[in-house]
């Protein structure tokens, strides 16, 4: 089940690099080796500009002013024992509500892969969880889209696999063409083969969220990028750079402003001065919400390949 964004019959931006895409699959080095059962977990709220509330030991009473959620108590999913037997890695994405009571409520998957291979392992889990509630004006109240990924891996893959790589580098290259409908093709049949390891999940949300952008579909192309981020941190630093730089990018142009911050702010790439321009934008955003103007931005074209 995949995210869509609003389509646009406009021409996608130009421009989209071959740098931008750092093929992970054109690496040298691998390291994939059978290791105990873990599952990653990671937990990101994508309504929430800034995290301000309390820290877990903190009392909820005490609160005085407008605090978000925090996480209490994480419980984490179970390896469901078919997907062990059969080698299978994946993700769930969910979105959920915390109640003002503390508790998860309205979980619902807004993607996953394989299909209902991992759902209820991961729903279970997060029925779990708790949390110090959101309060306003010093009153409990829902905070609602909230969402978190479940990873689940068997193996410590940091490569996409040699058999699969002419895929991988097809798709890539038909991404360069802005062959949308091409790129989608190779993905799809990508997705029906053999069993994907983790890393190469990742890369497949990476070339998804290229595809989305391509077609002017931000929303869809954020939900990938930020996906492709969240289900593996194993990248190498040039890779999640490229990533971390699109979702911006589609954020700002899918008019999802406070994801655009949020989404920078955690890239953090005050190190990195490839992208002064796409700085000084963000920083305009932050001081227009700030001030309550208006937004009216241009649509941002992908970084320019070198």
């Amino acid at each position: 089940m995949t995210a869509h964004g609003r389509c646009d019959s406009r021409p996608g931006p130009k421009g989209l690099p071959k740098a931008t895409l750092s093929r992970p699959w054109d690496r040298t080095t691998r390291k994939e080796s059978i290791v105990i059962v873990r599952v990653f977990i990671i937990f990101v709220l994508l309504a929430v500009l800034a995290n301000t509330g309390v820290n877990a030991g903190e009392s909820a009473n005490a609160q005085t002013t407008d605090k978000t959620a925090v996480l209490v108590k994480r419980v984490p999913p179970r390896y469901p024992a078919k997907a062990i037997e059969r080698g299978q890695e994946g993700w769930v994405d969910l979105n959920f509500t915390v109640t003002p009571e503390g508790t998860t409520s309205g979980i619902r998957v807004r993607a996953e892969y394989p299909r209902h291979v991992f759902t209820r392992s991961a729903i279970n889990a997060l029925a779990k969880w708790t949390y110090t509630p959101r309060f306003e004006n010093s009153v409990a109240v829902p905070q609602d889209n909230n969402h978190t990924v479940f990873s689940f891996a068997l193996t410590d893959s940091t490569a996409i696999r040699e058999s699969l790589r002419p895929q991988f580098a097809a798709a890539t290259d038909a991404i360069d063409a802005q062959d949308w409908d091409g790129a989608t093709k190779i993905v799809t049949q990508v997705m029906a083969g053999e069993s994907l390891n983790l890393f190469e999940l990742a890369s497949i949300e990476d070339i998804r969220g290229r595809i989305a952008f391509g077609r002017n579909e931000f929303a869809a192309a954020a939900d990938s990028f930020a996906r492709a981020l969240e289900i593996t941190a194993r990248f190498n630093a040039e890779t999640r750079y490229n990533i971390s730089e699109m979702l911006v990018i589609a954020a700002i142009n899918g008019g999802e402003f406070v994801r655009a911050l949020e989404a920078f702010d955690r890239w953090n790439p005050q190190a990195h001065e490839q992208n002064r321009e796409l700085r000084r934008t963000v920083e305009a955003i932050r001081a227009s919400l700030a001030a309550g103007r208006p937004i009216n931005l241009a649509p941002l074209a992908a970084p320019d390949s070198e």
